[in-house]
């Protein structure tokens, strides 16, 4: 997978999860498994975190909270405005391509 397209599948999987400012967001883990559903080839988790570390020194995604598993917390992070935008852009550019519902049309579990 592309960086280009790892970074569009990830703006599509938060919008999709109601990863916007002022809701819960997601956690890099969940993103992960996300992508490992919808993709025939999945991406690792580690290029799942740079990419997202990479969209919000971009400014598209921002750290919203953060979620405690065992011992651990783990960072969640939604979109920003500017996110909203890149992903519904996103969205529309692999829907008319035509790659939406075979591979990037997951849903939020």
């Amino acid at each position: 997978m592309k960086p280009i397209d790892l970074e569009n599948a990830i703006l599509i999987a938060l919008r999709r999860c109601g990863g916007q400012a002022g809701s819960d967001g997601a956690t890099v883990g969940r993103l992960h498994r996300l992508l490992a559903q919808g993709y025939a080839k999945t991406p690792s988790w580690r290029d799942v975190a740079t990419t997202v570390i990479r969209l919000g020194r971009m400014g598209l995604v921002r750290l919203v909270g953060e979620e405690t598993i065992g011992e651990d917390c783990h960072p969640l992070y939604a979109l920003s405005p500017a996110g909203v935008r890149a992903a519904h852009t996103a969205r529309i550019q692999q829907h008319n391509a035509g790659v939406l519902n075979e591979e990037v049309d997951h849903g939020c579990a």
